[in-house]
């Protein structure tokens, strides 16, 4: 039954959708006069058609014809609403599946709205007679379609609004939507301009009036934080952000119409053929959004949305603000925080509805009620009011009531977890560094060739000053020799380093050496590691007599390791020393350390 007979629902759907068109003759909306700072007017066609069930497809077409579409005389003599009554009498419309068509743009680059879905339409230019003529005008030359024709009928307008960039107050456009019947069963060719439209796509108004074509749409805003920041910027900003969350519907067309000759409709380098870099940098920083891909599924969202939603709230089940959900990001902090802040603001917004209307915004621009002026529709940081209704007393612009003082939260929300995320960050590597005394050094120890590796590890060492650790990483027959010659500090082998690195041990907790540049020769089998110093004495070798920070000996070293035949082992050690720091300072430092440490052992008490 249900494979051979139209569903009771789209019968229902039928119905109300006459009564809608019905209201929108009756009460038509005001008209939207441009800001002074403004002077840009554009405007959209939402066609309406009903496609026939294959049960109830009109036996001739001269028959629906006939009734939809009288003589020349009798057409100016029928009103609107006559139409529309003899137009709904009809048997294959009273059956029929009512859609709406839709554009995807052509991908522009600088196109503000590129391979966006969106409705017929465009910019007003001065030969145009009136708002309504551009949307007529803008229909014919993207798809080929004329609504001067007998066959479409002109219904009325949607609430029209100014348009201003997101994020901020500056108006773009007014922009106003225009309603169209197609009273045909059937339609004309259409004829695509590949420089603006890539496709035509006819949508039954039950998927989008439907929950389960709900979804959402995830957009890169980066850019709009970080215009000339690159992409190191825009990483950053990302890392912490993630991308905006909107509201949307996905669109399942029972019929479609592309531009073969538009460069996405085929493109010979396919994605796969791309480098792995670029799949993740358009996966990570692309916008989706924006995206001419035709594997993508179809999404209505942002201003298309919204002007949609002003007419499909008034089509049962009447819930699209329910349905509609708070831009946010995808960052679980940034999307927590922004729900804390904003939760009593959306309980008392809520609660001050008055009517079921959505409006638009998207990543760029936003059209919300604001202001004190009902049809105004501003930017996200106007402090927006509670609308008035304007003549159709039945709608009211339920998200800007829903959204007032929405985004001055969630600029404070991003703020805070950026905050938080940068004090948790430097927590985190304080206490790394405080806890595990973290160096660059371990890190160029897990970059490094095993030689690098080995060296770092010796340099690392003198950390802890740990004997075992020294020995374990040199031959049996390792030298450490230091110069200059200067210095008369004498070659020494394992057993002397060792006792060298244990009467160190005696007079500092440690002797930290932190590598600043190590170079690798694999041709020599060397490593050269360029490092710096800092004594730790210990307290009780220390004396009032010399001021604490100069017991804090800094120093610079040169250290060459030659390497076994494995690259595993220290087979000899080259250490370069500041000679005339070392000399009158490190030794002079060391000498009256042991001095100090000799005096205390004479000092103890002898026990009998």
């Amino acid at each position: 039954m249900s494979q051979n007979n139209p569903p009771a629902a789209s019968e229902a759907l039928i119905t109300a959708l006459r009564g809608t068109l019905h209201g929108l003759i009756q009460d038509p909306y005001p008209h939207v006069p441009n800001p002074e700072s403004c002077k840009k007017r554009a405007s959209v066609a939402l066609i309406l058609r009903v496609r026939p069930h294959f049960n109830h497809w009109p036996s001739e077409a001269s028959e629906a014809s006939e009734a939809s579409n009288p003589s020349a005389q009798d057409h100016q003599d029928r009103t609107a609403a006559d139409a529309i009554d003899g137009f709904f009498e009809q048997s294959w419309v009273k059956h029929g599946d009512p859609e709406a068509v839709f554009i995807k743009r052509a991908a522009r680059e600088g196109d503000r709205w590129t391979s966006h879905v969106a409705l017929p339409g465009g910019k007003r230019d001065p030969e145009d007679e009136d708002d309504k003529a551009v949307a007529i005008r803008e229909t014919f030359e993207e798809i080929g379609l004329d609504l001067t024709s007998p066959h479409a009928l002109f219904v009325g307008n949607l609430p029209e609004r100014v348009v201003s960039t997101s994020w901020g107050k500056v108006p773009l456009m007014v922009l106003c939507p225009f309603v169209f019947l197609w009273m045909e069963p059937e339609l004309p060719q259409l004829k695509l301009q590949p420089a603006e439209i890539a496709s035509t796509h006819w949508v039954p108004l039950r998927i989008l009036l439907s929950p389960q074509s709900r979804t959402f749409e995830y957009v890169d805003v980066s850019d709009r934080f970080a215009r000339r920041g690159g992409t190191i910027l825009k990483t950053a900003i990302r890392s912490v952000l993630g991308k905006m969350e909107f509201s949307a519907i996905k669109l399942v067309p029972s019929e479609s119409l592309f531009c073969s000759t538009t460069a996405e409709f085929f493109s010979p380098e396919s994605e796969f053929n791309t480098s792995w870099g670029g799949r993740f940098y358009r996966w990570y920083l692309g916008d989706h959004a924006g995206s001419s891909e035709r594997t993508r599924p179809l999404l209505l969202w942002g201003l298309t949305l919204g002007m949609l939603a002003d007419f499909l709230d008034q089509l049962p089940p009447h819930n699209a603000v329910q349905l509609w959900s708070y831009p946010t990001f995808t960052s679980l902090d940034v999307r927590f925080i922004i729900g804390v802040l904003t939760r009593r603001l959306k309980r008392r917004n809520q609660g001050r509805l008055q009517g079921n209307n959505q409006t638009a915004i998207d990543s760029q621009t936003e059209a919300v009620a604001t202001g004190d002026n009902p049809w105004f529709i501003g930017g996200l940081s106007d402090g927006m009011k509670h609308s008035e209704k304007g003549k159709n007393a039945t709608k009211s612009y339920a998200v800007g009531v829903m959204l007032e003082g929405y985004y001055d939260m969630a600029r404070r929300g991003v703020w805070i977890a950026a905050s938080v995320r940068l004090i948790t960050t430097t927590a985190v590597l304080f206490y790394a560094v405080k806890k595990f005394r973290w160096s660059p050094s371990h890190l160029l120890a897990d970059m490094t060739s095993t030689r690098s590796q080995i060296a770092l590890r010796f340099i690392q060492a003198f950390e802890t000053l740990s004997v075992e650790t020294f020995l374990s990483l040199q031959t049996p027959t390792c030298h450490h020799i230091f110069a200059p010659s200067s210095l008369s500090l004498p070659p020494k082998n394992n057993t002397a380093f060792a006792a060298h690195i244990s009467g160190l041990n005696q007079l500092m907790e440690g002797f930290p050496v932190r590598a600043k540049e190590v170079i690798d020769s694999q041709e020599s089998n060397q490593v050269v590691v360029w490092a710096t110093s800092e004594t730790r004495f210990r307290d009780e070798v220390k004396d009032p007599g010399i001021p604490e920070d100069e017991w804090a000996y800094t120093g610079e070293y040169m250290f060459v390791f030659t390497m076994d035949e494995s690259g595993e082992k220290i087979e000899r050690v080259l250490e370069f020393l500041d000679s005339k720091k070392t000399k009158d300072t490190l030794l002079a430092l060391m000498e009256r350390a042991r001095e100090n440490k000799a005096r205390i052992e004479r000092d103890k008490p002898v026990l009998n």
